[in-house]
């Protein structure tokens, strides 16, 4: 699963944290509610400092205008730890409270900065992605070689 969104999903990364066939990736705005998800930079990728910090990424992003430079920056990170990982399924957590308009928060996204994620089947084709918006319905897709079918996989990596 990956992750933007102004909040850290600390009960998503709990639940996956003892379980070795699955990834946890999310961006989200450093010290707002609930205050979890503590990103370890600079020791991310090959610098991690255990084997859980390169399947449990956490990435903060800062209050104000350098937000939209830092979420492209550790979206990115976040994204080709994932393609390591090499997951049957990819769900996707999408945060749209990131949105610089969104009253409770400091990030200050726009409309073209959700537009990464676009270039997650280009990233890992073989894997199928769930897009799911927190308390809303989820559109899943198997991508294979550029095709869309109905498949329903795993959500964890093969053993």
């Amino acid at each position: 699963m990956i992750d933007f969104d102004v909040h850290h999903g600390n009960g998503t990364e709990e639940g996956f944290v003892p379980d070795d066939t699955l990834f946890y990736g999310s961006t989200h705005e450093k010290d707002n509610f609930p205050g979890t998800g503590k990103d370890p930079s600079p020791y991310v990728g090959d610098q991690a400092k255990t084997p859980l910090h390169r399947r449990i990424v956490n990435r903060t992003l800062p209050a104000g205008p350098a937000s939209v430079k830092q979420f492209h920056v550790k979206w990115a990170q976040v994204v080709d730890e994932m393609a390591l990982f090499a997951p049957d399924l990819v769900i996707i957590s999408a945060g749209f409270d990131a949105h610089d308009e969104d009253p409770l928060a400091s990030v200050e996204l726009q409309e073209e900065d959700f537009k990464v994620r676009r270039a997650l089947p280009h990233k890992h084709p073989r894997s199928s992605l769930c897009y799911s918006p927190p308390d809303s319905f989820s559109l899943c897709l198997t991508h294979h070689h550029g095709a869309a079918s109905g498949r329903r996989k795993s959500c964890s990596r093969r053993a």
